[in-house]
């Protein structure tokens, strides 16, 4: 779906996101939700709270 949205074949998609994993030290897209609510929890850098 990503990949027909951008022109772009799956396996250029799998890699970004592989890569996106290894820089977040990750395993895989199981555990990117944990990942992404945690960061949506921290205030950003100006001290404020995330917006919900």
């Amino acid at each position: 779906m990503i990949a027909d949205e951008l022109n772009i074949t799956c396996r250029a998609v799998e890699k970004h996101l592989t890569n996106c994993y290894r820089k977040m030290s990750i395993p895989g897209r199981a555990h990117l939700g944990a990942v992404l609510e945690e960061l949506d929890r921290q205030p950003d850098s100006s001290g404020a709270a995330a917006p919900s």
